[in-house]
């Protein structure tokens, strides 16, 4: 086993961390106090003669801990003294760990040497310690015999178990809708904090702890709160390798060098935050005497007579959320905080309070001129421009609103980004007010990749204001995120705007080789640009992509391109043609195929066949819109212009949302639909209606258009209007030719002739 693992190499650094981590972990282990063997541990590694670099072997750390152990081992059950100087070889003293009985001295033991083998995932073998105190005898022989792929085996199926639970946890921290106190977990200690910060009295708040507890993060959230709260004139966020004098803070704060800057600081409300111990702290407080102060550090090493702290644990002290971390930036990349969580929480916060942003964004602006750590100028710049576009949406506004924050010789690196906004800006603050426009305005060229994870999410919960997200990013970079690629196939058709999706769906199909291995999802996605064709007018195209698919729901969305060309026995002998075993489909699927049958039996004006199909459907079904919609469409070639009556009472059973357009259009139309065959007059009045709301959208699929043209001009013939009978046919015969839609146009023609008849 340790010849296999020797050639791995570990930082000197981890073996550290493993004795600290050992050591809290053993006060709790059968009782025992093993401390003085990880003193020995400790002081073995530290000695300067003993480790003479920097980097360690694994088969010396091996030689050490089995040389430990063993001693330890010997001491214990013989009383080992200086007669007996035998010391056991690694294999012995993997053995000697293996069969003692005591669960500690074992733990030690396999905890340094599972770290050995997984190096930095050491968290994740924390958890395999329940495995080995209750292992079967079979399995510690097993670890006896060396069997490195055993243990690969335990840390494989503890690290999937902890996969699915954090991916579970990560999302959640990613949903728009959380607030701040599932955020943090902290909502008491930020009351704390808050009540300090605000006294009357300049005060001062020490946030203390260990090293990756979450002080910055928590001083992030606290900062923007106290902003928001009270009145603050200036933010000045101070990281631990700046090196701040009298001139840097004047110009920080905008103060000129002929005013005295200790009268000067005295009208205003100033905020800072210094992250991190700096050696001139006193200067800084002594030059803004009246400020109010947020200190970060790991330990006291300063005293502030004055200040309050505030000690802070980790943001959760369970072993599986360190594990988290480490999952966070293996999986979603190393850029991956929690202080992209934190600007999360400002872009919900945003609304209304513009000035608070800016002050938190310029603090953060001006001290990533220095610090390692922090964005640099062009993100931070473009993080400014994210946050205010829906304010100012034109470019002057934006430079005169962020003053001389931002360099001039960035401006013209963001100059076509920022053109780039204000047309999509003007776009759509027309079109929309309040919280959508602001999602809306989250477009894909100032989304900093490492929250990119975070977009996925955007289109699971607000389609239409994700999907324009990454149809923004697509323009701009020319590809997807993979990430996205599953997401969007799984988008229904019915969203309102099918042309950014069908764009969106044409370039992951580019990118198709990422589907190489995955048919199923491969399949999906020929079926959704299909869809996408069929909606544009072009069904034949829909057809040419599912040529070698033989999914069901390809064979449904064949059987629907044939309706829209017309083709209904081609369609028909699809169907029949499948032999469907109806058992052996889902519940959803054997719904999906009778609903796809009704309407195919409607086309034929087979209403009583249609509605034996509709029967057959489940009642989760039996409640949606479409089927209502099917089935008052089948009821209407049965009993006429009294199903009208009868489908209205469908519609008002089901709760339709005043501001979709779409379903509202949809429910006009299929009213003139029905009642076109007794009373094209109340027909007319529908299709009139339908045609208003698709004209004041402008992002209608124009077909729909044509279509209300189409059957006005139908409805004005019937009632012998010649005059505008012609001007809508003229429109809809037009509009159809410019979209392709050979169906509708097939019905325009006919009620042409129609009309032609009518004037002779």
């Amino acid at each position: 086993m340790v010849k296999q693992l020797s050639s791995l190499v570990i930082r000197f650094e981890d073996v550290v961390k493993v004795v600290n981590y050992l050591r809290e972990m053993t006060s709790t282990i059968d009782g025992e106090s093993p401390l003085l063997y990880l003193s020995v541990v400790e002081e073995r590694i530290t000695q300067p003669n003993r480790v003479l670099s920097d980097r360690l072997r694994v088969d010396a750390l091996a030689d050490l801990i089995c040389e430990l152990i063993t001693e330890s081992y010997e001491a214990q059950l013989y009383h080992l003294d200086a007669t007996r100087p035998e010391i056991y070889t690694r294999t012995q003293a993997l053995e000697i760990i293996a069969s003692y009985r005591q669960t500690s001295i074992r733990l030690i033991g396999l905890a340094l040497l599972y770290f050995c083998h997984v190096r930095a995932e050491f968290d994740i073998g924390y958890d395999l310690f329940g495995d080995t105190v209750a292992m079967s005898p079979r399995n510690l022989r097993r670890i006896k015999r060396g069997s490195v792929g055993f243990i690969q085996q335990l840390i494989t199926r503890r690290e999937e178990q902890t996969r699915k639970r954090l991916h579970l946890r990560l999302l959640r921290r990613a949903l728009p809708h959380m607030g701040s106190n599932v955020l943090f977990g902290r909502d008491a200690a930020m009351n704390d904090a808050l009540r300090i910060l605000a006294k009357e009295a300049h005060h001062k708040l020490v946030l203390f702890g260990d090293r990756g507890c979450g002080k910055t993060a928590f001083a992030e959230q606290l900062a923007f709160q106290y902003i928001q709260q009270y009145d603050v004139d200036y933010v000045l966020w101070v990281h631990g390798s700046e090196e701040l004098n009298e001139s840097t803070i004047r110009h920080r704060l905008g103060i000129d060098h002929r005013t005295d800057l200790a009268e000067a600081v005295m009208y205003y409300e100033i905020l800072v935050v210094i992250d991190g111990f700096l050696q001139d702290t006193g200067e800084i407080m002594r030059l803004i005497p009246h400020a109010r102060y947020i200190l970060i550090c790991n330990s006291l090493n300063f005293i502030i007579n004055d200040a309050s702290v505030l000690h802070l644990t980790p943001l959760s002290n369970t072993d599986i959320e360190r594990v988290g971390r480490l999952y966070a930036n293996k999986y979603l990349g190393a850029g991956y905080d929690i202080g992209d969580d934190f600007l999360n929480y400002m872009v919900r916060q945003a609304a209304g309070n513009p000035q608070a942003i800016k002050l938190m964004l310029k603090s953060y602006f001006e001290a990533s001129a220095t610090a390692e750590s922090s964005q640099n100028d062009e993100d931070v710049a473009l993080m400014c421009l994210f946050f205010t576009r829906e304010h100012f949406i034109e470019q002057g506004k934006i430079k005169y609103f962020w003053g001389g924050l931002i360099p001039d010789d960035i401006w013209p690196r963001l100059t076509h980004r920022i053109e780039h906004v204000i047309f999509e800006q003007k776009r759509f603050i027309k079109l929309k007010t309040g919280e959508e426009a602001r999602l809306r305005a989250y477009s894909g060229g100032f989304v900093p990749d490492r929250i990119r994870h975070q977009i996925t999410t955007g289109l699971i919960i607000q389609p239409e204001i994700g999907l324009y997200v990454v149809h923004t990013i697509l323009k701009e970079r020319g590809k997807l995120d993979p990430a996205w690629a599953h997401t969007l196939i799984e988008l229904e058709a019915t969203l309102s705007d099918h042309t950014l999706w069908f764009e969106c769906l044409q370039a992951i199909y580019q990118q198709r080789r990422l589907f190489s291995n995955d048919e199923h999802a491969l399949s999906k996605l020929c079926v959704a640009l299909s869809v996408c064709c069929r909606h544009s007018g072009q069904p034949e195209q829909g057809l040419d992509l599912l040529a070698d698919v033989h999914s069901f729901e390809a064979l449904l969305e064949r059987v629907q391109c044939h309706r829209y060309m017309g083709n209904y026995e081609t369609a028909f002998d699809i169907m029949e043609s499948a032999h469907i075993d109806r058992d052996s489909l889902s519940r959803q699927q054997r719904d999906l195929f009778s609903l796809t049958y009704a309407q195919l039996l409607i086309d034929i004006r087979d209403g009583e066949r249609a509605i034996s199909h509709l029967h057959d459907c489940s009642t989760e079904t039996r409640q949606s819109a479409l089927f209502e919609l099917i089935h008052a469409e089948a009821s209407g070639l049965l009993m006429g212009s009294e199903t009208i009556v009868s489908f209205d009472g469908a519609v008002n059973r089901w709760p339709i949302s005043s501001d979709d357009t779409r379903i509202t259009l949809h429910l006009n139309f299929m009213r003139g639909c029905l009642a076109y065959s007794s009373n094209t007059a109340l027909a007319a009045r529908y299709f009139l209606v339908a045609l208003q709301i698709a004209q004041s959208q402008p992002r209608t699929n124009r077909i729909i258009i044509g279509r209300c043209l189409s059957n006005i001009g139908a409805c004005y013939v019937r009632q012998e209007e010649i005059s505008m009978a012609y001007r809508y046919l003229q429109q809809a015969e037009q509009t159809q030719i410019e979209t392709g839609d050979k169906l509708g146009l097939m019905y325009t023609s006919r009620n042409i002739e129609l009309m032609n008849k009518c004037i002779a």
